[in-house]
C-alpha cells in the first residue's frame, strides 16, 4: 500500500498495487486549467510511512 498527497491542495489517497509488482503513480483531478475549465492533472508525490518494527523471534533452549 502506498500513500500519495498532492502538493497543491493537500489531499491524500492511498493505492494498493493489484499484484504488488507494478509502479503506481497518482494524479490529483481536483485542479482547474485555463480560460475552457478543462481538468489540469496534478502529479501526487508519495509520502513516505515509517517501516513497521520487526519482531525478533528469541532463541529458547530446552
Amino acid at each position: 500500500m502506498a500513500r500519495f498527497r498532492c502538493p497543491e491542495c493537500g489531499r491524500e489517497k492511498e493505492i494498493t498495487p493489484d499484484r504488488g509488482d507494478e509502479i503506481v503513480s497518482a494524479y490529483c483531478l481536483e485542479h482547474t486549467g485555463s480560460a475552457d475549465f478543462h481538468i489540469r492533472p496534478v502529479y501526487m508525490t508519495l509520502i513516505e510511512t515509517p517501516a513497521k518494527p520487526r519482531r525478533r523471534r528469541e532463541r529458547v533452549l530446552a
